[in-house]
């Protein structure tokens, strides 16, 4: 069942982050997705989402977070659909972890998905990882501190590990 449940979100992680593809590279006009999709059962991960209820956004950010705790190859394999021959693609964002082998989420990653180059929705991409948010306050979700000088949105998406367990046990 909690399987069945993450399963569902990834998958639409995946579809998002396929429309915002496409709509880079002049493919589609718009992402044509909305709304927080998850199978409504009892799993942790349902009950997470039903309690704190979050918007689209705040959705897919956490969705973003947990995806390589799950299916640590997730945004590299989509990497690998769109650009075949390889290649850099710093508008997609991400970084390799110490041990981790595959794609990060960062906040330049979040604001690519979430916003494209729109300058104003990545602004509000930017307002959701600040310690104003809700995600930092409860000390689910935040920005990993980058060295001096570096894009404070190249910090990695840090998702509590209480919280990690929490969705996926």
């Amino acid at each position: 069942m909690i399987t069945s449940s993450l399963h569902i979100a990834l998958t639409y992680l995946h579809a998002v982050i396929v429309g915002r593809l496409k709509v880079y590279s002049n493919e589609e006009k718009e992402i044509r997705m909305e709304g927080a999709v998850y199978l409504d059962d009892d799993s942790p991960f349902t009950k997470y989402a039903k309690e704190h209820s979050p918007n689209y956004n705040e959705y897919i950010l956490l969705l973003l977070a947990i995806a390589p705790h799950i299916q640590p190859n997730f945004f590299n394999q989509i990497i690998a659909e769109h650009l075949p021959e390889g290649g850099d693609f710093p508008e997609f964002g991400g970084v390799k972890g110490t041990n981790h082998r595959g794609i990060l989420p960062t906040g330049e990653m979040a604001q690519f998905i979430l916003a494209g180059d729109d300058i104003e929705k990545r602004l509000d991409v930017q307002r959701l990882l600040s310690s104003e948010h809700w995600f930092a306050q409860k000390r689910i979700l935040w920005l990993e501190p980058v060295r001096e000088g570096e894009p404070v949105m190249s910090g990695r998406l840090i998702l509590d590990p209480e919280i990690v367990e929490q969705l996926t046990l």
